[in-house]
């Protein structure tokens, strides 16, 4: 935990409890708004991101939290956006790290808007590394893939039968 740490500025990442003891960690993810209702919105945008961090750490394998609905979907598939990838080694990693680029991806997605697609933070974990990004939800498989060799993925996922399709292959 950080001495002196300004609690005006900063959200915390954590609170954690020691009996009647609240312990808090905190992240240096800045305070930004500066109405109400910014403030709202970024409280919303950092609950959101704790959920996510809290996803990825239970169930590294995989999944995604979708940001225009509570429901996960059960068609289409996911691919992948150039250029909203991040890497993270959770063995070396703490909460913080998740949680950060947790805040990154929605912060990002934020800033492109939703569109007419699904869009989420999905994340997945080959060969000891963990990937988070930011993916749109395609209900056509060939568009799906024009658009992920567009967007130099290497595979989609399928929604409905929970599987990686390798690019190269389909």
């Amino acid at each position: 935990m950080r001495a002196n740490f300004d609690r005006d500025n900063f959200y915390p990442v954590r609170s954690y409890y020691e009996g009647d003891k609240r312990i808090a960690e905190f992240s240096g993810v800045r305070r930004v708004a500066t109405t109400a209702t910014g403030h709202a919105e970024d409280m919303v945008l950092l609950k959101r991101a704790e959920r996510i961090a809290d996803s990825v750490l239970a169930d590294p394998a995989g999944g995604t939290h979708y940001v225009d609905r509570d429901e996960p979907l059960d068609h289409g598939y996911l691919v992948g956006l150039k250029g909203f990838e991040s890497q993270i080694d959770l063995d070396d990693s703490t909460y913080a790290d998740v949680y950060a680029a947790c805040v990154e991806k929605l912060e990002s997605i934020k800033e492109l808007g939703w569109g007419r697609r699904p869009i989420g933070v999905g994340w997945w974990t080959r060969n000891g590394c963990t990937y988070i990004d930011v993916s749109i939800n395609v209900v056509d498989r060939a568009e799906a893939l024009a658009y992920a060799e567009r967007a130099d993925q290497i595979a989609i996922y399928d929604v409905a039968n929970q599987c990686d399709i390798d690019i190269r292959y389909a």
